[in-house]
């Protein structure tokens, strides 16, 4: 689903070129490691942070990254504006004009979609239920960080749901030469979904199998998600529906048999971690995990993003205006 916006932004991966995704990718590696030399880079600047959905990560990683560019972080929940009063569309056109940059973490993507309609500052969609370019980009640079220029030819195995984290995934990782396999009970419903790119279904870096052994057997990294979005994981009505959920996903546990069958495989998860459910805390303790350099990558990732979509490029040591 490609979006437009008045101002560059980022909706999703679908929206960036690959030759686009690693230059930003490597930019967040150069960034990470020479931020000393940047702190007062975005000085003056704002960021309207728009919360919705409940988070850590992306809160943290926004509010702590912006600041450390010499910027002012304006974190606001959604409950406490009058959004539910006045039009989205109005009530945007209002704020980008206190603030340089908006990111916005929605409920619903259609609502995301009209901040990046009227918005005359960059949106990023920072998290919504169809979308979460910002964590496939973190995990792109973990893949890049581990495996350096080796990364072509890697394997991924996403084992869990469709959901906006893997189908970031789906939407990027196979255009950049690395394989993944989506790994689930639910892999029909791929073919069918309007949010992956064409070209990326019908990659050859896309597999998709029911066979949880073989694909971990075959991949380099194994990734797994929540089965159950977080706004509904402790939500009472919904207990019938998680229990058929968890006992259909039971069999693609992350837990010790991963190492049984690949003792060299490496683990991923975007985190909040449900232990116990989709993961156990073997695994997370382990020694193969990347799990907290993966979470820690969302700042530093989204610290470029942002330079980027303020008009900075990186010229040799540095970042420029241009």
């Amino acid at each position: 689903m490609k979006t437009t916006q008045k101002v560059k932004g980022l909706m999703t991966l679908q929206d960036m070129s690959p030759k686009e995704i690693i230059e930003l990718v490597n930019n967040a590696i150069f960034y990470k490691k020479n931020h000393a030399k940047f702190l007062d880079v975005l000085k003056g600047k704002r960021a309207y942070l728009l919360f919705e959905k409940t988070s850590t990560r992306t809160r943290t990683s926004l509010e702590s990254g912006f600041a450390l560019m010499g910027g002012f972080p304006l974190y606001v929940d959604g409950r406490t504006t009058n959004f539910s009063l006045s039009e989205l569309k109005d009530e945007v056109r209002y704020i980008c004009r206190n603030v340089d940059l908006i990111a916005a973490r929605m409920l619903k993507n259609s609502d995301m979609a009209v901040l990046m309609e009227y918005s005359d500052v960059p949106v990023i969609n920072t998290c919504c239920n169809v979308f979460h370019p910002c964590q496939a980009l973190a995990d792109i640079m973990t893949i890049f960080e581990k495996f350096g220029k080796d990364y072509v030819g890697k394997t991924v195995a996403f084992t869990g749901k469709l959901n906006n984290v893997s189908r970031e995934l789906i939407n990027a990782l196979p255009k950049l030469g690395i394989k993944l396999y989506f790994v689930s009970p639910d892999i029909d419903s791929v073919a069918g979904d309007p949010n992956i790119d064409p070209e990326c279904k019908a990659s050859a870096n896309l597999f998709l199998t029911k066979d949880f052994e073989e694909a971990v057997k075959k991949s380099d990294v194994v990734y797994t998600d929540t089965w159950i979005d977080m706004e509904f994981f402790n939500d009472p009505k919904l207990a019938d529906k998680k229990e058929q959920t968890m006992k259909l996903m039971m069999p693609y546990q992350l837990n010790s048999k991963v190492f049984d069958w690949n003792k060299n495989i490496f683990v991923m998860h975007d985190m909040p971690m449900h232990i116990g459910y989709e993961i156990t805390r073997e695994v997370v303790e382990h020694k193969n995990t990347w799990i907290f350099d993966q979470a820690e990558n969302r700042m530093w990732a989204q610290n470029a993003l942002i330079l980027s979509l303020l008009g900075y490029k990186k010229n040799k040591d540095t970042f420029v205006k241009i």
